[in-house]
């Protein structure tokens, strides 16, 4: 399961069975709920600053952490990874894929899954009117007026 930062929205399609949103308190409680069930825990070129934290609360303590990032000052720099990898991210997570082994988790991905349909959805704003299905655009990409 993939989540982001909002900086790193976009990094991963959206709509992939694969992509759990954006992991920030204003992102969804999708993200969060996955990120604190995990056993392990892939920062990949973030910060892990306070909002991708969720104020410091995440990594929880007995989750195994890995933090990649292309400048080796930001390894450690907010938390203690259990491992550091300087690198290119799509050079080291190919190199990665070679080295790891595969666990087929039936019931970790339906629980995933779950999140991604049910209750643990991305957040609603009270307030906020959504487009009804007869409204919204099939283009894209969309263009503003001008």
């Amino acid at each position: 399961m993939v989540v982001t930062s909002f900086t790193g929205k976009g990094a991963i399609d959206e709509t992939s069975p694969h992509a759990a949103g954006v992991l920030n308190p204003l992102g969804t409680t999708a993200s969060l709920e996955l990120a604190r069930r995990a056993d392990t825990l892939l920062w990949c070129g973030c910060k892990v600053g306070q909002n991708t934290s969720h104020n410091w609360l995440l990594p929880l303590p007995h989750q195994a952490t890995i933090q990649l990032d292309i400048d080796p000052a930001e390894l450690g720099r907010t938390f203690r990874p259990s491992v550091a990898l300087s690198g290119d991210a799509r050079a080291t997570l190919a190199a990665l894929l070679d080295e790891v082994l595969e666990l087929r988790r039936p019931s970790w991905l339906a629980e995933c899954a779950g999140h991604r349909r049910g209750g643990g959805g991305a957040r609603r704003r009270r307030g906020v009117a959504r487009p009804s299905r007869s409204r919204r655009s099939a283009s894209w990409p969309s263009s503003p007026p001008g």
